[in-house]
């Protein structure tokens, strides 16, 4: 449950917020916008937050890394029980529908050459995030120390943030041990003679 945080008169805090998430969220899909690579990955990913917002509206599921892990190593016996009519209807409604739209209405004309806009466009989404975060920085901090789940719940940079964490889990998991302590030495001392003297009354 989020927890209210003490900002009586931090008017920039609550004026910045949305600002704050649809930055954010632009980031994101800018990385996804590519020619011929937008036709794949946004119906894929709005089929990914239509089912990932039925689990956080419906059943109240924080959507992080341990719970992609946890689909991910799901059997077919659990799943199916999760997979009921509402959620069919959930998907169909929410994800296939507004996919369907995107593949038949969405055209984007691309200038030539396209990398430097889009790097700009990037690198502008990334800019107003840290500048409004730094703008009041005490209040998000504070917010975020105390909510530490709100951003399990913003769809889709929740499925991005999930899928880069879970992708460098699987990376961290396979990469071999470094040897540590490869200088160290076995140092022969010698051996000291010790005189314990006791005394009784």
């Amino acid at each position: 449950m989020i927890q209210h945080v003490n900002l009586n008169n931090d008017v920039i805090f609550w004026l910045t917020e949305p600002i704050l998430i649809l930055a954010a969220m632009n980031f994101c899909m800018q990385l996804l916008f590519w020619p011929y690579l937008h036709r794949l990955m946004v119906p894929l990913l709005l089929l990914l937050s239509s089912a990932v917002s039925y689990a956080v509206m419906m059943q109240n599921i924080y959507f992080d890394a341990n719970m992609l892990q946890n689909i991910i190593q799901t059997n077919p016996g659990e799943a199916s029980a999760w997979l009921t009519p509402q959620f069919w209807m959930w998907l169909v409604m929410t994800g296939l529908l507004s996919a369907q739209w995107y593949c038949w209405s969405v055209h984007i004309s691309y200038p030539q050459p396209c990398g430097a806009t889009y790097a700009g466009a990037i690198i502008a989404f990334l800019t107003l995030v840290v500048a409004i975060i730094l703008l009041a920085y005490g209040s998000y901090i504070s917010f975020f120390r105390n909510n530490k789940a709100v951003n399990h719940l913003i769809v889709p940079t929740n499925i991005i943030g999930a899928a880069l964490k879970t992708a460098y889990n699987t990376y961290d998991a396979h990469r071999p041990l470094p040897r540590i302590g490869l200088d160290a030495s076995h140092q022969l001392h010698e051996q000291k003679r010790l005189l314990v003297s006791i005394s009784s009354r």
